[in-house]
C-alpha cells in the first residue's frame, strides 16, 4: 500500500488525477437488531485502500492485494451488489488476480 500511495501522490502532483483518499469506508451490511433492540449483528464496512477522484470527476475504488482471501471475495461481490462499484485490484509484485489466487492455494496446501 505504501508504494501505491507514493505512486498516487506523484500522479496527483503531475495533474494526472484530481485527488485521492485512503482507507475509505463503504457500508456493505446494516446492523441487525433483535426484537428487544439489542444488536444481533454489527454493521459491516468494506474499507477500500484508496478512492481516486479522476480529472473527469469519476471515483475509482482501489484495493492493493497480496493475496485473494475468501472474505475479500465476499466483500467485493457485495460492493458490486449494493453500490454498483467494481473494485480495481492492484496486486503486489505485479501479479495478476489468477496468480495471486494460485499462490493462496499453494500457501494453503503448504499450511494445511
Amino acid at each position: 500500500e505504501a508504494k501505491h500511495y507514493r505512486y498516487l501522490k506523484q500522479q496527483q502532483a503531475a495533474g494526472v488525477i484530481a485527488s485521492f483518499k485512503c482507507q475509505v469506508r463503504y457500508p456493505i451490511t446494516d446492523a441487525v437488531l433483535n426484537e428487544d433492540g439489542s444488536i444481533y449483528a454489527k454493521k459491516i464496512d468494506y474499507i477500500a485502500d484508496f478512492a481516486i477522484t479522476h480529472l473527469d470527476g469519476h471515483v475509482e475504488v482501489v484495493d492493493v492485494k497480496g493475496m485473494v482471501l475468501d472474505l475479500y471475495e465476499l466483500k467485493r461481490s457485495v460492493m458490486w451488489f449494493r453500490h454498483s462499484i467494481k473494485i480495481t485490484e492492484v496486486f503486489k509484485g505485479g501479479k495478476t488476480r489468477e496468480q495471486a489466487k494460485k499462490s493462496n492455494r499453494k500457501q494453503g496446501a503448504a499450511n494445511g
